[in-house]
């Protein structure tokens, strides 16, 4: 029984689903660290609220990529309801992330051109915080829905 349910659970891991939110992680952490480099750059040259605005537009598009890849009925959302029931609040929890992530960013790219740099500096913070708390959720419900069965089982 083990045995099929490793077989199981490293089969889910190799899916096309798992591999789509894998990428879509990967592109996130690349924007993650521009908005971040953009950010603590110097406030005074004359293009800092552009960029930190063009790491934001490229942030919300990374996010809508991986929302659309996650949630859709195909995802690794629907893989992980499918596999571990009982994860299905933690599930909607990832889902009620993403809208309010969604909502933060674009309360953000209007910040950015109507308030001071340390305001939009402290908001952009915020922001980090929060994508990197989703993240690790998101990492910690990946391996409750398959590092382990149920039964707590690991193999």
């Amino acid at each position: 029984m083990v045995d099929l349910l490793h077989h199981l659970r490293m089969e889910t891991l190799t899916s096309a689903a798992y591999q789509e939110a894998l990428t879509r992680r990967r592109e996130m952490e690349e924007r993650l660290t521009a908005l971040d480099r953009a950010a603590a750059s110097a406030p005074a040259a004359p293009d800092w609220a552009a960029e930190v605005s063009r790491c934001l537009i490229a942030l919300h598009q990374a996010l809508a990529h991986h929302v659309l890849a996650v949630e859709a009925s195909d995802g690794l959302l629907s893989e992980i309801v499918q596999t571990a029931p009982r994860l299905s609040n933690a599930v909607q929890g990832m889902r009620d992330d993403h809208g309010r992530l969604v909502a933060s960013i674009e309360r953000l790219l209007i910040e950015v051109g109507e308030s001071p740099a340390a305001v939009v500096r402290e908001a952009v913070t915020e922001l980090l915080h929060a994508m990197m708390l989703h993240r690790q959720r998101g990492s910690d419900l990946v391996y409750e829905a398959f590092a382990r069965d149920i039964g707590g089982l690991d193999s």
